[in-house]
């Protein structure tokens, strides 16, 4: 937006240069990105945030420079407006939602033509075209006031009506940029007895503006919804001054107010009358919404702000303060729709006191209060933060993937089950809820494959949704990871696949960090536990003890479904996905320091036979509960199924080391139970030696 600083002189008188009031403004949240001297005048440009449209005049930039200075606002004075006898016109408002308010104003014997000095210049000053007294008079109240207006010409209205409608399929206008543009029932309409005659908050017609011959004017000042304009500004492809401002939210109370400033100015240019006074159609007055405030509030500023100096800053701006001691009601203008909440206004204190003023204090943290009390969020937070710290330890690199996910990628994935669908999706490539992370997990594989990556370990912790079959929508944490290619390797050993085992050994361990307990890892045997991407007989569900249900799922994917990927056949790809706050337990203990042993372990090497149904976890359970303390460990350290083991059996040899601790275990002693474990096995798990 561009300012006139001898404009905004007009209605505040600071003293400060002009390179000191941008330094003021910016550093109050107006930035002022340029500033350039034009004649006897220094034009400044702005960017105008969001939230502030009252800044979108010069009045409301003079109201933010009296507050700043303490310097004295000087408004143009809007006397009553006087009126002849005569016809009012028809005004009707159909839609009351999208127009809050119409004014509409009546002026007969205006002889339009070039419009004096004083208004030309004003206007070109912010670098518009003068066109005529009235249209330049409409122009000057918008810089002047932020109050979008239009002026038509009533003598070319049908039947002297205006109503504010919703367009008809198959309605055009000619707007007065000379385009003729097809409506539908989005976009919001001026139309007269017959026709529509201006987009409303847009742009005006070309059959009825303002010329050289035009002796009746109506003014329209009024006040249109924000999203409304948005929408029919985007389906148009058409933006203006006036659309700039109604998308922003203009001031609904002060429309009266700009059509009796306009009106004033026009007879006073262009001579004529009112006639008949305004016809104000309007909804129902909006409640002022006082907000609460303790002038201890301040103190979160970190400055002893005084309590009077706290209610001088709240009147400089406009709001009215009722009340004393601890409670004070603070009433914000009718154009500062910004303040709603304390918050808003402690904000309104540190700009108006001077960022530059606030002390600069390190954060405070109170550790012994979390520690003693800590509350299920900051426990989640610890705790996923733990999660991240031992599966970057175990090699993995994080990553995040889009929440928005395409439904083609979740075909790929052979995935069946019903998702969350946005009604207004940006592109088919982003229009559903993720219901898994493991997508993403395969898109990153692949991306990193296909630049030659040797191998891909990596982790993500983020959110699915769930909650398409039942109609409410639910978010859950969940843990993904995927290993494929070579694992990292050193200069003295060949790099090696990753397995299947790999990451139930990380999974596990992160099962353990964040209290889960022993997870119980085993096929998935039934018909609801199986996954399609899975390559049959690879995909294991696990548990903690704690848990009714499987919450972790691991598999090797398919060909197949890799392939989709675009992954080479050639390589394996494991991915786990894991509900991981359902393994909240109570936190791991730390590891008690081991002291090294002063005599030698003994180890001793076991091959078995055993069922396709018999899991490491059941033989390494059989084996600790026999040896009790004097195993310290037991090693699977090779799986073999081929021509010299039997159909439906499997080979897993072992290495059990023993050690007592204290003194060094005979071979007796050692003997005894190794055969004692080996008997164990055979009766419990029908284990046979190798």
């Amino acid at each position: 937006m561009k300012l006139s600083l001898q404009w905004l002189k007009q209605y505040v008188a600071v003293r400060w240069t002009p390179q000191q009031l941008a330094e003021r403004l910016t550093l109050a949240g107006l930035e002022i990105t340029d500033r350039r001297v034009v004649g006897d005048d220094v034009l400044l440009e702005c960017e105008v945030t969001p939230n502030r449209p009252d800044w979108l005049s010069h009045i409301g930039v003079a109201r933010e420079l009296a507050a700043l200075s303490g310097a004295p606002l000087r408004l143009p004075a809007v006397p009553p407006m006087t009126a002849a006898p005569g016809r009012r016109p028809v005004i009707t408002v159909k839609d009351h939602k999208a127009c809050r308010r119409y004014v509409g104003t009546l002026i007969e014997g205006v002889a339009v033509g070039p419009s004096p000095a004083w208004l030309r210049q004003r206007v070109e000053s912010v670098g518009l075209r003068s066109i005529n007294n009235v249209v330049d008079v409409t122009n000057f109240v918008l810089f002047e006031l932020g109050q979008p207006l239009h002026a038509f010409d009533a003598d070319r209205l049908a039947k002297g009506r205006i109503a504010v409608r919703r367009g008809v399929a198959g309605e055009t206008l000619t707007t007065i940029d000379g385009v003729t543009r097809r409506l539908d029932p989005t976009i919001l309409v001026i139309a007269d007895a017959d026709r529509p005659i201006a987009l409303a908050g847009l742009m005006g017609g070309q059959a009825t503006e303002v010329t050289a011959a035009t002796r009746r004017v109506l003014l329209e000042s009024a006040w249109f919804d924000p999203l409304v304009t948005r929408r029919c500004s985007r389906t148009l492809g058409l933006a203006s001054d006036s659309s700039y401002r109604f998308e922003r939210g203009v001031d609904v109370e002060q429309a009266a107010t700009a059509a009796r400033r306009a009106a004033a100015l026009i007879v006073e240019v262009a001579g004529g009358r009112v006639v008949g006074g305004p016809v104000d159609r309007r909804a129902a007055r909006a409640k002022s919404r006082p907000i609460a405030w303790d002038p201890a509030m301040a103190a979160a500023l970190g400055a002893p702000i005084p309590s009077s100096k706290q209610r001088t800053v709240f009147e400089r701006l406009a709001c009215r303060v009722d009340g004393h001691g601890a409670r004070w009601r603070v009433t914000p203008p009718s154009f500062r729709a910004d303040l709603k909440q304390p918050a808003d206004l402690l904000e309104e204190l540190a700009r108006l006191w001077g960022y530059d003023r606030l002390p600069v204090t390190l954060p405070r943290s109170y550790p012994s209060l979390r520690a003693a009390a800590p509350d299920a969020a900051e426990t989640l937070r610890l705790r996923e933060s733990r999660l991240r710290d031992t599966l970057v330890a175990a090699g993995l690199d994080e990553t995040m993937t889009y929440s928005l996910i395409s439904p083609a990628h979740l075909q790929q994935f052979l995935w069946t089950a019903p998702v969350l669908p946005l009604r207004n999706p940006l592109s088919q490539d982003h229009s559903v809820l993720r219901p898994t992370l493991l997508v993403g997990a395969l898109e990153t594989v692949a991306r990193n494959l296909n630049r030659r990556a040797a191998g891909v370990s990596v982790f993500e912790l983020g959110r699915t949704y769930h909650g398409a079959e039942t109609g409410r929508p639910e978010e859950r944490r969940r843990l993904a990871i995927a290993l494929a290619g070579l694992r990292p390797s050193s200069w003295d050993a060949k790099p090696t696949p990753w397995t299947l085992f790999h990451a139930k050994g990380i999974l596990d361990e992160a099962g353990r960090r964040l209290g889960a307990g022993p997870l119980a890892w085993e096929p998935a045997a039934h018909a609801a536990d199986l996954r399609p991407w899975c390559r049959p007989g690879t995909d294991l569900i696990a548990a903690p003890a704690s848990a009714a249900v499987p919450n972790a799922v691991l598999g090797v994917v398919s060909v197949a479904v890799a392939g989709r990927f675009d992954i080479p056949e050639t390589v394996e790809v494991i991915v786990g996905e894991v509900d991981w706050p359902s393994w909240l337990g109570a936190a791991a203990p730390p590891q008690p320091f081991q002291p090294l042993p002063k005599v030698a372990p003994v180890t001793r090497d076991i091959a078995l036979l055993v069922d396709e149904s018999v899991g490491h976890a059941q033989v390494l359970q059989v084996i600790r509960n026999v040896g009790g303390p004097l195993v310290t460990r037991a090693t699977l350290f090779d799986q073999y199924r081929g021509a010299q083991v039997p159909t439906g059996r499997k080979g897993l040899a072992y290495t059990i080391t023993y050690s007592a601790g204290d003194r060094t275990l005979t071979d007796e002693e050692v003997a005894a139970l190794h055969t004692a474990i080996r008997d164990a096995l055979h009766t419990r798990l029908q284990a046979t030696l190798r």
